[in-house]
């Protein structure tokens, strides 16, 4: 019998040699199902630097009291640690528990689960996009040739499931390859932008798509 492999939310910001926090139990999953807390997480996690309550409700359009909240949240679960750094409550700094994360849902998790874990990294990624779209807009033409961003590229592919698989692993591949480079820099290099990168691979039938989407439309 075939399984379904569990559904796995990767973070490309470090080499194999970095310290890798798995967050697999069903709880930790949970907890990062909110796109603020998801924020936060990549946040700490990309920069490596120590961050308040205050200073990561700016980046996410959240309170400073609810980020505290969400922060004392994912402490919990072993996903982010309070500084050792001087300071209290919303002035205390908070760290990654590691350089890198990934987020492994059991396949037994419950539907609804696994939609709002991806709902809370896609909504963020949205936001960015339509931002860059906006940016284009307001651009001249020659500004937006120089214009390095893909905001999203699609391609309808006919593949055998070996050919998906190789797929997958060369584009992991080059993802690693770039996340290291990107790892070297987190404490200073040439100047460069941080880039958020999403790449799916999933099987096309728009019969099904078509359903679902008239269904969310009654």
């Amino acid at each position: 019998m075939c399984q379904r492999a569990p559904l796995t939310l990767p973070c490309y910001e470090s080499n194999a040699m970095a310290s890798r926090l798995i967050i697999s139990d069903p709880a930790a999953v949970r907890a990062m199902t909110s796109p603020v807390r998801f924020l936060a997480v990549d946040e700490l996690y990309a920069t490596q630097r120590a961050m308040t309550a205050t200073q990561l409700a700016e980046i996410s359009g959240a309170s400073p009291s609810a980020m505290s909240y969400h922060l004392r949240e994912l402490e919990r679960h072993g996903i982010v640690r309070r500084s050792s750094d001087a300071g209290d409550g919303r002035g205390r700094p908070w760290r990654a528990c590691a350089d890198d994360y990934v987020i492994k849902a059991s396949d037994d998790a419950d539907s609804q689960g696994h939609v709002s874990l991806i709902d809370s990294h896609m909504r963020p990624m949205q936001q960015r996009m339509i931002g860059v779209l906006n940016e284009r807009a307001a651009q001249t033409p020659d500004h937006r040739q120089d214009d390095p961003y893909r905001v999203l590229v699609m391609e309808s592919l006919t593949l055998t499931d070996q050919e998906i698989r190789d797929l997958g692993g060369e584009l992991d591949s080059l993802l690693e390859r770039y996340a290291q480079i990107s790892r070297h820099r987190r404490n200073g290099g040439p100047a460069a932008s941080r880039v958020e990168v999403l790449w799916s691979v999933v099987p096309k039938d728009p019969r099904t798509a078509f359903q679902q989407l008239t269904s969310t439309d009654k």
